[in-house]
């Protein structure tokens, strides 16, 4: 691998597997904020998350870490987006060609916290993570720090299997958000974007991190101009609607 000053890095790697168990973890930060970390949004991962932010009602901001999470069920994203809202919230709508479409929205009696909010993403963040993160930042609700997110939103609604064992993964729906934008392509921008850097690296730092607790320590209607200066990219069955990832 050349490295852009032109010097070879030679670097050894090992093949593993990656478990697609749905997995949250929580803390509360030194500076008195609750930080949770989504790795995959998979059922029944919604009863894990809302205990964990019953852990922090009494914080003064949360922080919601997708980064890195690939995606999963539609169900999900908003049965956990609901945890911040006390009304119904369109959530957009998946689409065919032939033209049925699934909208989502949250329910209106399950909400856990209502303080102020910031979501983590990078270019690992997909599908269901970016309809979280735009979704969620398109209705001012949190603001979205971290890297530009995959671009990877259409979904499926099953896996071909095939011989030998394999599966084959056909996208089938098209998504909008309530604005009618799509994140296909484009990607979630973030309200603050962060660059990575190999000194931060280095220095064991997580720049992303410290400035979401920055800004949630901004008064409310910075973070509100924050969250609406950017236009958003991205039946009510939904569960039956996975992402392609």
């Amino acid at each position: 691998m050349a490295r852009g000053d032109g010097s070879v890095l030679d670097v050894g790697l090992t093949r593993r597997i990656v478990s697609d168990t749905a997995v949250v973890t929580f803390r509360r930060l030194s500076s008195g904020f609750g930080y949770i970390r989504l790795t995959l949004w998979k059922s029944p991962i919604r009863k894990h998350f809302k205990k964990a932010l019953e852990q922090f009602k009494d914080a003064p901001g949360v922080v919601v870490d997708i980064r890195g999470n690939p995606g999963g069920e539609a169900d999900e994203v908003v049965k956990i987006a609901s945890l911040f809202f006390n009304s119904h919230v369109p959530f957009g709508k998946f689409s065919k060609r032939s033209g049925k479409a699934i909208y989502l929205r949250t329910d209106d009696d399950d909400r856990v916290y209502r303080g102020p909010l910031a979501i983590l993403v990078n270019e690992g963040s997909g599908s269901g993570s970016e309809l979280f993160a735009g979704v969620m930042q398109e209705n001012g609700r949190a603001v979205v720090v971290g890297r530009r997110s995959c671009g990877c939103v259409l979904g499926i609604s099953e896996f071909r299997k095939l011989k030998g064992g394999g599966e084959l993964a056909v996208s089938e729906y098209g998504y909008l958000s309530p604005r009618e934008n799509s994140f296909e392509g484009t990607g979630v921008i973030p309200d603050r974007a962060v660059e990575l850097r190999i000194s931060d690296l280095q220095a064991h730092r997580d720049v992303v991190l410290e400035e979401a607790e920055r800004l949630l320590k901004t008064k409310p209607e910075t973070r509100t101009a924050l969250s609406q200066g950017f236009p958003i990219w991205e039946g009510w069955h939904a569960p039956a609607v996975r992402d392609s990832k």
